[in-house]
């Protein structure tokens, strides 16, 4: 694996995956105080597969358009604006 896409996933591992369960988290809390009478807890899974299809989107969709744009010659793509 490459240091430049294993960077990625550190960031994208720690930085939204970690942002977006905490903001979960306190959004079950908020809505757990206003509705007392319904339960706000997600499956486990769910808190498995959040992060892992936000990894897997995020390299998906980031990784291909850099690996189609590393096989052109810089000169061609510049000229073609």
């Amino acid at each position: 694996m490459s240091a430049e896409l294993r960077r990625q996933l550190e960031l994208i591992a720690l930085g939204g995956a970690g942002f977006g369960l905490a903001a979960g988290k306190l959004g079950q809390l908020a809505i757990g105080q206003i509705y007392p009478s319904i339960p706000f807890t997600p499956p486990w899974w769910a808190l498995v597969a959040a992060p892992a299809t936000a990894i897997v989107t995020s390299v998906l969709f980031s990784v291909a358009p850099a690996r189609r744009a590393a096989k052109l010659d810089p000169v061609q793509a510049l000229s073609k604006r």
